[in-house]
């Protein structure tokens, strides 16, 4: 799972909240489905 930028969730920091969207995939297609929803999303 990462945000929708694909940076991975940190929960290490004093501010853990995740204001970028999140994607959760198989693993297999997981860079193809960022790539699509970062498209989707600049639109």
């Amino acid at each position: 799972m990462t945000d929708a930028r694909g940076a991975p969730l940190r929960y290490d920091q004093l501010e853990v909240r995740n204001l970028n969207g999140l994607v959760a995939t198989n693993g297999i297609i997981h860079d193809r489905v960022v790539k699509v929803t970062q498209s989707v999303i600049a639109r």
